[in-house]
């Protein structure tokens, strides 16, 4: 059982189940969508503006080690 009390916790558990989830043009995608159930979505709802300022600053981060 995991605690999820805010939008870095949530992507912590999405990942430690093995779940892709990436962010393109403000949109989240999170996958295998299939394994997403009605809670789970709920919360990636209620915390997408923190996943998306998240996962942006990830990709930015990456981007910025390769230059």
């Amino acid at each position: 059982m995991h605690i999820i009390n805010n939008a870095s916790d949530l992507l912590t558990v999405l990942r430690d189940n093995d779940f892709i989830v990436k962010v393109a043009g403000g949109i989240i995608e999170v996958s295998p969508i299939k394994w997403i159930d009605g809670d789970m979505a709920d919360l990636i709802r209620q915390y997408k503006p923190d996943l998306i300022k998240i996962l942006e600053s990830e990709v930015n981060s990456d981007q910025t080690n390769y230059s």
